[in-house]
């Protein structure tokens, strides 16, 4: 909808934040998770939309398959930094 076409910064869009403050669930990159898509272990799972992709695949809930050696525009990761207590 903005049509910057191209990913932007996780602060960009502030009103998208979720109750325990983290921002950019949905929407920038499809993201690999550390889990299996699929019950024969060959893929692993991915969530989120991405820039690029259909409105409706731009949520949290939206997940499909892919194989771990294949890299895309669209593929990334979310890296966390948490203070240490």
């Amino acid at each position: 909808e903005s049509g910057i076409q191209r990913t932007t910064p996780v602060w960009m869009y502030p009103q998208g934040v979720s109750p325990n403050k983290v921002m950019d669930m949905s929407g920038n990159v499809f993201e690999w998770q550390a889990n299996y898509y699929d019950k024969g272990h060959n893929t692993t799972a991915r969530r989120g939309g991405c820039w690029d992709g259909a409105l409706d695949l731009a949520r949290v809930s939206f997940r499909f398959g892919g194989y771990p050696s294949y890299g895309a525009y669209y593929l990334g990761f979310r890296v966390v930094l948490a203070p240490h207590l």
